[in-house]
C-alpha cells in the first residue's frame, strides 16, 4: 500500500466537506460553484459576493414586484396546463421562471416562452445534467434489462419521463381514480376480510400475502374485469412463489456489486437465478392474460 501510495497517490483520503461526485467535478465547476463549491478561500470570497450584491436587502427589495410577477406567471401557466392535460411537470415551470427571472434581471425581459420549452435546447442540457447522478442498481435488478423499462427502478431519461407521464394521464388522473373508486374499495374490504377469517383461525396472519392477492385482483378487474386469484390457492399460486423469489434473491448481498470487476463471472449465480425468476414470471403473465381473455 505505501508503495502505491508514493506512485499513485494515497488510497484513502478523508475529507471533511461536501461529498461530489465525479460528473459534478466536471470542467471544474465545482471551484466556482457556491451551490456545490468546496469550503475554501474561493467559496467565502463568492458568498460574499453573492450576499453583498445579489442578495442584499436593498436590491431584494428593488426586484419584489419583478419576482412577483414571474412567480404569478409560473402559477397561471401551471394552472392552464393542469386544466388542458390534467397532469404536469413542475419542475419544467420551475425551471421557465427561474430562467425568466434571470434574464429579467440582467437583459430586462424574458428569454423564453412556455411553448417554446419543450425545444429550449438549455431546458435539454439542464435535464442532461440531472440524468448523470442516477439511482444506484444492484445487479440482479438489471435482470433481463428490466430497468430499462421499469418505473420503481428504470434509470432518469426521456423515456422514463414519458412513462411516468403516461402513468399519470392515463392511470392514475383524477378522472380515472374516480371511475375506479368502487372498484378499488371493494378489493380493499375483501383483503380486510380474508385477514379476519385467517386471524380467527389461525391467530397470526401474513399480511404480505393479502396485500399481494388484492393489487393483483386490482389489477385483473382494471384489466379484465374479473378476479383471477383466489385466497384458497394463493399458497400454490406460482407467480406468488415467483415474487416472494425476487425479494430474495434481490435482498442477497453480491460480490459483483461490491466488485465491479467481477460482474461478468456472476460467481454466487444470483443473475443467473434472477434471469430464470423474471423469464418464468412474464411467461406466467402472458398464460393468464390468455385464460382471461379466452373466460
Amino acid at each position: 500500500m505505501s508503495s502505491m501510495s508514493k506512485h499513485y497517490g494515497p488510497v484513502v483520503r478523508p475529507q471533511v466537506g461536501r461529498a461530489l461526485t465525479q460528473a459534478t467535478k466536471s470542467c471544474n465547476f465545482h471551484e466556482s460553484s457556491v451551490s456545490v463549491g468546496q469550503y475554501g478561500p474561493c467559496w467565502r470570497l463568492v458568498r460574499c459576493l453573492h450576499s453583498t450584491e445579489l442578495f442584499n436587502a436593498k436590491y431584494m427589495d428593488d426586484t419584489k414586484v419583478l419576482r412577483g410577477k414571474c412567480v404569478d406567471n409560473m402559477i397561471k401557466c401551471i394552472y392552464e396546463e393542469s386544466e388542458n392535460v390534467g397532469s404536469i411537470e413542475i419542475a419544467k415551470f420551475v425551471l421557465l421562471m427561474a430562467c425568466n427571472l434571470l434574464s429579467n434581471l440582467i437583459f430586462s425581459r424574458d428569454a423564453a416562452e412556455l411553448q417554446s420549452i419543450e425545444e429550449m435546447e438549455f431546458l435539454k442540457l439542464i435535464s442532461g445534467f440531472a440524468e448523470v447522478p442516477d439511482r444506484a442498481l444492484t445487479e440482479t435488478m438489471k435482470s433481463c434489462n428490466f430497468h430499462e423499462s421499469s418505473m420503481s427502478v428504470g434509470q432518469y431519461s426521456p423515456y422514463w419521463r414519458l412513462v411516468r407521464r403516461l402513468y399519470s394521464t392515463e392511470l392514475f388522473n383524477a378522472k380515472r381514480m374516480n371511475e375506479t373508486k368502487d372498484l378499488r374499495r371493494k378489493c380493499v374490504d375483501n383483503m380486510i376480510n380474508w385477514i379476519s377469517e385467517e386471524s380467527d383461525k389461525v391467530g397470526s396472519v401474513e399480511i404480505a400475502k393479502f396485500v399481494f392477492l388484492m393489487a393483483f385482483n386490482l389489477q385483473s378487474n382494471l384489466i379484465f374485469t374479473h378476479d383471477v386469484a383466489e385466497l384458497q390457492c394463493i399458497e400454490e399460486m406460482e407467480f406468488f412463489k415467483i415474487t416472494s423469489g425476487f425479494a430474495e434473491i434481490a435482498g442477497l448481498p453480491n460480490l459483483s456489486d461490491f466488485f465491479p470487476v467481477l460482474k461478468p463471472f456472476d460467481f454466487q449465480g444470483l443473475k443467473k437465478k434472477m434471469d430464470r425468476a423474471l423469464e418464468r414470471a412474464l411467461s406466467v403473465i402472458s398464460e393468464l392474460s390468455q385464460y382471461s381473455v379466452s373466460v
